[in-house]
């Protein structure tokens, strides 16, 4: 049994392993790395070794490719774990450490293909847990986050822009404005936030979590934090900077984050107005000149 104490040393694929440790301390209570690079046999390495607050073992393999391997590494580790699970604790000296306890395999990705997702779905998902790297960037800075990832056969389809066409061709020429230029920032979020539109309203999810929602009210756009927010109309693009602000804070809320400085969820538009972000941190400067340019009738 091979492996090398101390902190992870940084490969290039390896650029946001301090990213990936903090991710799994807010994930798992307690987490600690207390190993590296434990050798399973055939050329195949557990990148790091963990313990949770509740005496968990927890394995992390970063996938850095797109073939059959990470599976094949996910079953190594398992195994590995039954067969030496009763010299374990003694190999990594760790007094938290406890045999009795079901252990997780974490593999962390930049991205999982469908592809890959649909080998993995065969998986036990109890024991093999997925993790996608995401950064949220904003005015309040940049911030890389473990999300959570479902191994299903194939992801599920992002509605396409057209979908939405039901609700904007309700709307006159200014809320219409507003509408599409909502859908185009919050697209922007993740790519896997997709919406479902009727002719009253637009709701957004991430990953089947409601994430918000814009409705036609009496002639008016009425945005909404989900599930439960209060609404607020939306007629400026301020109001817009300020809904698509907690959207993103929303979005971050559903990764596992805390609340960002600044108001909690679904209060209304108002929460977010003080401190507010400047509109060039939301809007660039040519999605704001095509929203001041009249339309074309």
């Amino acid at each position: 049994m091979q492996s090398r104490r101390g902190e992870p040393k940084g490969e290039a694929t390896d650029a946001n392993r301090a990213d990936v440790v903090r991710g799994l301390g807010e994930l798992y209570a307690g987490f600690e790395v207390v190993d590296r690079e434990l050798d399973l046999g055939e050329g195949r390495r557990v990148d790091w070794v963990g313990v949770d607050s509740t005496g968990r073992l927890v394995l992390v393999l970063l996938v850095r490719e797109d073939g059959v391997e990470p599976v094949i590494a996910a079953l190594d580790a398992l195994a590995f774990v039954q067969k030496n699970r009763g010299v374990l604790a003694g190999h990594l000296q760790n007094q938290r450490l406890r045999p009795d306890v079901s252990p997780i395999v974490a593999l962390v990705a930049e991205s999982f293909s469908d592809r890959m997702l649909g080998r993995l779905s065969s998986l036990n998902a109890e024991a093999v847990r997925l993790f996608e790297l995401r950064t949220v960037a904003s005015a309040r800075g940049a911030h890389v986050y473990l999300a959570p990832i479902e191994a299903r056969p194939a992801r599920e389809a992002v509605i396409a822009p057209r979908g939405a066409e039901v609700f904007l061709s309700r709307l006159d020429v200014e809320r219409r404005a507003l509408a599409e230029l909502a859908l185009k920032r919050i697209g922007r979020i993740d790519d896997l936030v997709g919406y479902t539109a009727s002719e009253k309203t637009v709701t957004w999810r991430w990953q089947g979590e409601l994430l918000c929602s814009l409705s036609s009210v009496d002639d008016q756009l009425d945005a909404r934090i989900e599930p439960g927010g209060a609404g607020e109309r939306l007629t400026s693009t301020a109001d817009l900077e300020a809904f698509v602000d907690l959207a993103l804070a929303r979005y971050v809320d559903l990764l596992g984050a805390a609340t960002p400085p600044g108001g909690g969820l679904g209060h209304g538009l108002a929460a977010a107005q003080e401190p507010r972000l400047e509109p060039r941190e939301l809007l660039t400067p040519a999605e704001l000149e095509a929203f001041r340019q009249p339309s074309s009738p």
